[in-house]
């Protein structure tokens, strides 16, 4: 606690700092969106490639029952990334798959794996 007694006024002397307490809001939010950057930085290595009939069934699954799912998917030989949506159509080439607000055309042999989100 600091002295204020050397000040003629009484609110000066009287006041109490709250510290870090005041800055709380801040670093949460700051800390909140770095967690939640670092859940979306996964290795690669991770990851075992599900084989595509299986993918397939699961795809339609999530079609069918209209379950948000995420997908890992392969963006190249050691970059990955993520997607929680709902399927909007499945074809034998390619998945349109619902973002957010916005659509993803994300071809099958890409993905990498496939699970539900509660």
């Amino acid at each position: 606690m600091v002295d204020r007694s050397y000040s003629k006024f009484p609110e000066i002397r009287d006041y109490r700092d709250r510290g870090m307490k005041k800055w709380q809001g801040f670093f949460i939010s700051e800390h909140n969106t770095a967690m939640k950057q670092d859940k979306l930085k996964v290795n690669p290595d991770e990851f075992i490639q599900a084989e595509e009939d299986e993918i397939m069934l699961l795809l339609n699954q999530a079609f069918l029952n209209e379950l948000q799912i995420k997908l890992v998917i392969r963006k190249s030989d050691d970059d990955i990334e993520i997607f929680i949506g709902k399927v909007i159509e499945v074809t034998m080439n390619r998945i349109i798959y619902f973002k957010t607000s916005e659509m993803q055309k994300i071809s099958i042999d890409k993905i990498i794996s496939i699970e539900e989100v509660d």
